[in-house]
């Protein structure tokens, strides 16, 4: 028959263990973090993209170079797979127009294999041997630059001057003519290239859910009871 203080010793001891919080280092069951809309990713793309010869459905993968936070919890650490396509592509044109190329980034994939679903855009160019024919416009798209604006001026004037020296054609005749040529010998723009290697931004264009990490466990030092006081 157990006695009044061993009833008392068991009782704290259950008590203790309902109420105890959990170890550092350790998640709630079924806590999640929210990643919020706007939250910007740094990766290296690991596929080329190139309005010349790109197509629409073909697959684009990066890797995170640094991590994403929220907060001071990691939510995709570095070396996450990043994982997209492209769901439009213009080739530049003769008129001096640069070509284009739409990315959608769909899923981010953990080093447990989980993927997370996502939706990013666009939004920056870090590092690229194109970088400075291309540029990213406000929603998403990657824009390889237009043909020189003087260069486009020299050829139609050079045109129009042209016909506009032969005797008995008008000035309206000799500009629409100079408008003809300038549109078939100004220079192409720039195709939309980023090459393997590249690092580039994406922007979440909305919110995503995903298991929070643990954080590592504080371990505190033990000091011997001789030396407390010294």
């Amino acid at each position: 028959m157990k006695t009044a203080f061993q009833w008392i010793v068991m009782y704290v001891l259950v008590a203790g263990f309902i109420a105890a919080p959990a170890a550092k280092g350790q998640n709630a069951p079924g806590k999640e973090l929210t990643v919020p809309e706007g939250t910007e990713f740094k990766f290296q793309l690991r596929t080329p993209i190139d309005s010349k010869t790109s197509k629409v459905g073909d697959p684009i993968v990066g890797i995170l170079v640094s991590p994403a936070y929220v907060g001071n919890e990691i939510a995709f650490p570095k070396g996450t797979r990043v994982e997209g396509y492209i769901t439009a592509v213009k080739h530049a044109s003769h008129k001096g127009r640069g070509g284009s190329i739409t990315p959608v980034f769909k899923y981010l994939e953990l080093a447990d294999g989980t993927k997370i679903s996502i939706l990013g855009l666009l939004s920056e160019i870090y590092e690229g041997k194109h970088s400075g024919q291309v540029q990213v416009d406000l929603e998403g798209d990657l824009q390889g630059r237009g043909a020189s604006r003087l260069k486009e001026t020299a050829v139609v004037a050079g045109a129009t001057a042209a016909t506009g020296g032969i005797g008995g054609i008008g000035i309206g005749i000799a500009t629409g003519i100079g408008g003809l040529f300038g549109a078939i010998f100004i220079p192409r723009g720039h195709e939309a290239i980023l090459e393997t290697g590249s690092v580039i931004g994406m922007r979440l264009a909305r919110s995503t859910i995903v298991p929070a990490p643990l954080k590592p466990p504080v371990v505190s030092r033990m000091i011997p009871q001789g030396h407390q006081n010294g």
